[in-house]
């Protein structure tokens, strides 16, 4: 089992979100089965914070760049409104 310092840094370093300690483990009390935390675990936090964040799906291989440019720009808009920190520099 990761701990949730190990997600926060996993998450940070695949997709960019800076987590807080409750962010975490809001998510690991919806996922009680995250607690490996590998590529599906990922995966699946990061399309939980899309969804919370711009209403959408995390964007995926085959994804129009119609659907990728309206994603990323509602993350950027939305995701500091939402609480979450998201740094892609």
């Amino acid at each position: 089992m990761k701990t949730i310092e190990e997600i926060k840094n996993e998450m940070k370093d695949w997709f960019g979100f800076e987590l807080t300690n409750q962010q975490v483990q809001e998510f690991l009390n919806e996922y009680p089965d995250a607690i490996h935390f590998d590529t599906l675990e990922r995966e699946t936090f990061a399309d939980y914070i899309a969804k919370k964040v711009t209403g959408m799906s995390f964007p995926r291989y085959g994804d129009s760049q119609e659907y990728k440019q309206k994603f990323y720009s509602e993350l950027k808009k939305n995701s500091k409104t939402m609480g979450y920190i998201w740094n892609v520099d």
